[in-house]
């Protein structure tokens, strides 16, 4: 959450400016500091000017700022907590990030004028991988966002010859690039919990990832998979699916290498080159 006090210092300048404002998870790295680098924007800014255009990563300033820059967008991704505080400051231009989430968050705010920006994926360069076999399942993420117990699910993989590896910590984009370099396949099992209280808030960038890699997921079927994805990943509700899906994708390597080019064509509308700019025309609109 992005401390408000760095927000109430105001100054006079009259230069329209983009401003993040991030917060230490992924979504500040993602949205806000690896996009305000893409449209020339400014970091998490001192001091605001009346022209600034702010973009809020998962977070709200107070009514002040509201009133005094010349517009506040806030990108809600999965904070649905956002939600009444939005309802409360209808000058606030709420984001989603996906389809489905528009759509919730135009029924939960009773507003039309919800904007959708998708995530970009971390394949900058679009890098290719060569799969000679589909020897090992991949699993990125926070680890409570893993509905599955990782020891099962290893031990079902080992027994058809396929290594299963965690990544739960991760500090650069070059680092989750390296990841899935690496890995054959992605696993996603992440149903309605305590921890997923809002599905519909869920952004596909998991997908997004992996396919710009032309990696194959095998996943629990969120509402945003099942929307922006739907023919390009393997539904599994259970342990035994997830095994079948990844046996099936070791049998047949020139099945495997179609799957893989249609998923980095599918995930090339989530390039940053083409993300960026609908977060560039934020300070036109």
């Amino acid at each position: 959450m992005v401390s408000t006090s760095i927000l109430m210092k105001i100054g006079m300048r009259k230069m329209s400016r983009l401003v993040f404002y991030t917060n230490k998870y992924a979504s500040g790295e993602i949205r806000g500091r690896q996009m305000a680098a893409a449209v020339g924007g400014v970091v998490d800014a001192d001091t605001v000017y009346p022209d600034d255009v702010l973009v809020m990563i998962k977070d709200i300033p107070p009514q002040e700022i509201i009133d005094y820059v010349k517009r506040v967008y806030v990108d809600v991704d999965d904070g649905y907590g956002l939600i009444p505080l939005i309802k409360e400051r209808p000058k606030v231009k709420p984001i989603a990030a996906s389809r489905v989430g528009q759509k919730y968050l135009q029924e939960q705010l009773c507003r039309d004028d919800v904007l959708m920006i998708p995530g970009h994926h971390c394949n900058f360069e679009r890098a290719v991988r060569v799969t000679h076999e589909v020897a090992t399942a991949g699993f990125m993420g926070y680890p409570e966002h893993l509905h599955i117990d990782p020891l099962d699910l290893s031990t079902a993989l080992e027994k058809i010859g396929i290594r299963f590896v965690a990544k739960t910590k991760f500090s650069s984009r070059d680092e989750v690039c390296d990841f899935w370099r690496d890995v054959d396949v992605q696993i996603c099992f992440r149903k309605k919990s305590e921890t997923n209280p809002v599905p519909e808030l869920r952004d596909p960038l998991k997908l997004i990832n992996a396919s710009s890699f032309g990696v194959p997921t095998i996943a629990y079927p969120e509402p945003a998979y099942a929307d922006e994805f739907a023919g390009y990943f393997y539904m599994a509700y259970s342990l035994d699916d997830i095994v079948e899906h990844c046996r099936a994708l070791t049998k047949d390597g020139w099945a495997y290498h179609r799957v893989s080019m249609a998923l980095i064509q599918h995930a090339e509308q989530y390039h940053i080159q083409h993300i960026a700019p609908l977060f560039a025309r934020l300070l036109k609109d």
